[in-house]
């Protein structure tokens, strides 16, 4: 991955984890530049500038970062949460075409298809670390609850 594209990405990912309203969950779409005047050629562009983080062209893939919240207390048992909340930021590096208008309508067509594609793909690994998180969150959360309920 280009260094410019990497501190871009990190950037984003610390905006979001920095807001003070933070949500559970956020997502955003950080771009790599792809040329080429046809499907041959962009998908040449594609190999030579995707992020490189597989031995073959990666089309797109997400980042996560995390945040977890949590504050304890000492109590007879020990040290125990009073809080957990965990937030998770979500990146989709997908590929942007940097002169679409200029594709033939048939590869534009093709081309927003694809890209479409990938972001539905990229979308479905978020799904799926999203109930992850929230399955393991629970985990944790649980014992907070009957604390909670008992008092």
């Amino acid at each position: 991955m280009p260094a410019r594209h990497f501190h871009a990405v990190l950037a984003a990912i610390l905006l979001m984890l920095a807001s003070p309203a933070l949500a559970k969950e956020k997502s955003s779409v950080a771009y790599y530049p792809v040329t080429g005047s046809n499907a041959v050629a962009v998908y040449d562009s594609i190999k030579k500038t995707s992020p490189k983080i597989a031995r073959n062209a990666t089309f797109a893939f997400t980042m996560i970062a995390t945040k977890t919240d949590k504050k304890t207390a000492e109590g007879k048992e020990g040290c125990r949460y009073t809080s957990f909340a965990t937030s998770a930021a979500y990146i989709f590096n997908l590929p942007q075409h940097v002169k679409s208008a200029s594709l033939p309508k048939s590869t534009l067509s093709k081309w927003k298809s694809f890209v479409a594609y990938l972001h539905t793909h990229e979308e479905g690994h978020r799904r799926s670390r999203s109930a992850e998180t929230r399955r393991a969150v629970a985990k944790v959360k649980s014992p907070l609850e009957k604390v909670a309920r008992a008092k």
